[in-house]
């Protein structure tokens, strides 16, 4: 077929003109707030008839597509099409390179956790745990009581003046119910952060010793102090001689042959804001790698009491140089309190293996924290009161009070194992309930230690005429089963 040479011109024309015009991938929407282009019917007509009323939509109100993306609106950032692709990442991997890609949004997530908290019991800084000095005294406020009077052993009541108590008698480590919560957002790249927190709350724990004592290292240099000691020889009769200026010597053990009670309570809450990377993939994307870093507060509230009582050796005894002497009933109390917050950044390790199904997550975190501390010590009766005709204990204090307060440092690990399951959409009961049937179940274990931390049974140095604290300082820890579930949007 013979072609005449004009048609190259009449064509090459035609084909610049499309070139010219612009092509859409849709039509505009209606933008109902402009009513353009809208066919209306026309008041009192009836009929139905095209009035114009503005310009077409521009370009940039584009609303739109729905598509991979969602029915969520596209703009112009950080996607320039919506053919693009939110996540596109390329990487090496045993000697092959792969592509992945994905048109997700953003997720967030909200998680709430039941914590079956076992909380660490307190301990004295003695060796079994013994509550008061350190090295066991001998000397009772009976026996000295004895040779005060007569310069001899004296028949005491009937009372076991030899059993210290500890805090062995705790038991294991209390549980209590707790609670966690969790909000998260997670971007197309897999990054995300995360903010948790939690909540253990106090349950006070109670024993009961029916004989007990308490042992105290006298302090001769205190203020009220118990010294000099009572001064008394033989004369040449045999004779026990007293110095008129003796003071009843109110040291050694305090005996309490009506019980000892002991209290503990221990609560702890706190918080963290954890950025997680993009992770290295393994697998196909079976298992993720996720670097954290972020910061963390930790707070700790315990408190130890300690209470004994004793019936007294009420009998006025007369001294041979006049003076009258008895031990009345007497009760002492103990407080302790102490409270730690804790505050530093963190940084941590996350292994994610398996799929929707199901998800093997294991944790790891790490921080050194600024500890702002303080300790408080109260306590009431810690002696012997004066009585009639006497100067027994004249000068100590039947109550007094220390205070303590420091700031230091902590290390604080975490550490948790959790799996999740998307069962619930499976389950016949949980699957009508509003939420549940799209949401996950977890379940695992965590645990949280800090060192370098101060207990308030740790904390007293029993001296005598009265204690003190000290700033002797242990680890403490709180862990327990995790169950709850995970909602995603």
């Amino acid at each position: 077929m013979r072609m005449q040479h004009w048609s190259k011109w009449v064509m090459a024309l035609l084909v610049n003109a499309a070139c010219v015009a612009t092509a859409h991938a849709q039509d505009y929407p209606v933008d109902v707030t402009d009513q353009s282009g809208v066919y209306q019917p026309q008041a009192g007509t009836g009929t139905v008839e095209a009035t114009q009323m503005g310009t077409p939509m521009d370009a940039g109100q584009f609303t739109g597509y729905s598509s991979g993306y969602g029915s969520d609106p596209v703009q112009p950032w950080p996607e320039v099409s919506p053919f693009d692709n939110s996540f596109d990442q390329t990487y090496y991997d045993e000697g092959m390179w792969y592509r992945r890609t994905n048109r997700r949004q953003q997720d967030f997530y909200i998680g709430v956790d039941f914590f079956n908290a076992q909380v660490k019991r307190p301990h004295s800084g003695n060796d079994g745990g013994f509550v008061g000095a350190e090295v066991s005294n001998e000397t009772s406020v009976y026996d000295w009581t004895a040779r005060e009077f007569l310069g001899q052993i004296m028949h005491l009541p009937d009372k076991d003046i030899n059993n210290p108590v500890s805090t062995q008698e705790f038991g294991y480590n209390n549980s209590r119910p707790a609670i966690r919560g969790r909000f998260g957002v997670i971007n197309p790249d897999d990054s995300s952060w995360e903010v948790v927190g939690f909540w253990v709350p106090g349950d006070e724990q109670t024993t009961f010793t029916a004989q007990g004592s308490l042992d105290r290292t006298p302090d001769d240099f205190a203020s009220n102090g118990e010294g000099p000691f009572d001064i008394f020889y033989v004369d040449g009769d045999g004779n026990p001689v007293f110095t008129l200026a003796s003071r009843f010597p109110d040291f050694g053990r305090l005996p309490f042959d009506e019980g000892v009670v002991m209290k503990f309570n221990s609560q702890s809450w706190g918080s963290e804001l954890n950025f997680y990377t993009t992770p290295a993939q393994y697998k196909n994307g079976v298992s993720n790698f996720h670097a954290s870093f972020g910061v963390r507060y930790l707070g700790i509230s315990e408190q130890f009491g300690y209470r004994g009582s004793d019936s007294g050796y009420s009998e006025a005894v007369v001294a041979p140089d006049g003076r009258q002497y008895q031990i009345s009933p007497y009760t002492t109390d103990i407080s302790s309190h102490m409270t730690s917050n804790m505050v530093g950044p963190q940084m941590g390790l996350k292994w994610a293996l398996g799929g929707d199904n199901l998800k093997l997550i294991t944790e790891v975190k790490g921080s050194i924290a600024a500890n702002f501390e303080s300790n408080k010590l109260r306590y009431t009766g810690y002696g012997l009161d004066p009585t009639l005709q006497s100067d027994l204990k004249n000068q100590d204090p039947l109550n007094g009070r220390d205070e303590d307060t420091d700031v230091t440092y902590a290390p604080i690990f975490e550490v948790s194992f959790m799996a999740e399951l998307g069962v619930m959409q499976n389950l016949p009961v949980f699957k009508r309930l509003p939420g549940f049937n799209s949401s996950k179940f977890r379940i695992g274990y965590n645990y949280t230690q800090a060192w370098r931390i101060r207990r308030p049974a740790q904390a007293i140095t029993y001296y005598a005429p009265e204690p003190r604290l000290n700033d002797s300082r242990d680890s403490w820890h709180v862990g327990g089963l995790v169950a709850g579930f995970t909602w995603t949007r």
